[in-house]
């Protein structure tokens, strides 16, 4: 009788852990003790350990009108397994919607789709980037929100970055544009095209926190899901020097020296010739060739095992064409 006591006491502080009020930070959902306080409608049902969504249906999260994008960023992961789709049904698939806030979803065609309003009117961003994961197969997706503020340049806006198990697969930036703040809920596989894009699928977790993660925290978070196989290219932590040192690069630019210094380049020696770059001074360790549609930047020192080439932008599109498996 203690036992079963303990037990139902546990799930409750971990409901309510969940489901606590409006400073709440961050909020996972895991299903394999029934459903954790969501408010389920439509088809969605929790079977067996997972979200269910048999045809249309809502999952909308509790006290969640406060997941805003906010300078701390904004994060959202989920773990999924999509139903294969009708014959003729060549749409996609919304994950996770705050009105007219974001959205975030999966196109038919495997890619994925972020994006925000300043307004509730237009959206901006929105990349659409990724590969296809077969239906039936199981899947980490996750978005990024990050601030972006160059004072050199008197930039401000936000980064938007999408990942397919642990890695980034696309990214977008908007200047200038303060995401639009309302009092909607978060609401997980539908969004603001409603039956059309519901989710069809199951899902056997997923998060929202109010702050934007790294990308070793995406790709960890992957990993620690036990249910999809990641690159594992990490081979080093990134200094707090370095990533100083890159504050005021072009965002596809940053993250290209990120993701080179993680495979194992010279941060010391990058994060100088970085912070030189930035101010339109000559160095000898990064060289950039670009024309009207692309630009490609490559590590001419201190690459140590990396490939040369470690960055191809589509300036026509703004998105990265090289993803962590290029190093």
């Amino acid at each position: 009788m203690k036992t079963i006591f303990a037990i139902t006491l546990a799930v409750l502080v971990y409901f309510v852990q969940v489901a606590q009020g409006a400073d709440t930070a961050k909020a996972s959902y895991r299903f394999d003790q029934g459903n954790p306080g969501l408010t389920l409608s439509g088809n969605a049902s929790v079977k067996n350990g997972l979200l269910v969504f048999n045809g249309p249906g809502q999952a909308v999260l509790p006290n969640s009108a406060q997941f805003h994008i906010t300078p701390a960023g904004l994060t959202m992961t989920a773990v999924l397994r999509f139903a294969p789709k009708p014959q003729g049904h060549d749409l996609g698939e919304d994950i996770f919607s705050k009105g007219r806030e974001w959205l975030f979803s999966r196109h038919g065609n495997g890619t994925l789709y972020l994006s925000h309003s300043g307004d509730g009117k237009k959206f901006h961003g929105g990349i659409r980037s990724g590969r296809v994961i077969p239906a039936g197969e199981w899947a980490h997706y996750a978005a990024v929100f990050s601030r972006i503020q160059r004072q050199g340049q008197g930039e401000t806006g936000y980064l938007q970055k999408v990942y397919i198990n642990g890695e980034q697969v696309g990214q977008a930036q908007v200047l200038d544009v303060e995401p639009l703040t309302s009092d909607e809920p978060v609401v997980f596989g539908y969004g603001l095209a409603k039956d059309a894009w519901a989710m069809s699928g199951e899902a056997a977790e997923f998060t929202i926190e109010k702050r934007a993660w790294s990308d070793d925290e995406v790709e960890q978070d992957a990993i620690a899901c036990g249910k999809v196989k990641t690159s594992g290219a990490i081979k080093a932590e990134l200094t707090a020097p370095f990533i100083k040192a890159l504050q005021d690069l072009p965002p596809h630019q940053r993250t290209a020296l990120e993701r080179a210094g993680r495979a194992g380049a010279d941060q010391s020696l990058l994060g100088k010739a970085a912070e030189m770059l930035s101010q339109g001074q000559k160095q000898d360790a990064i060289r950039l060739l670009s024309t009207e549609q692309l630009e490609a930047m490559f590590i001419v020192r201190g690459g140590n095992t990396v490939f040369p080439l470690i960055s191809l932008y589509d300036k026509r599109a703004q998105r990265e064409i090289f993803g962590r498996r290029t190093l």
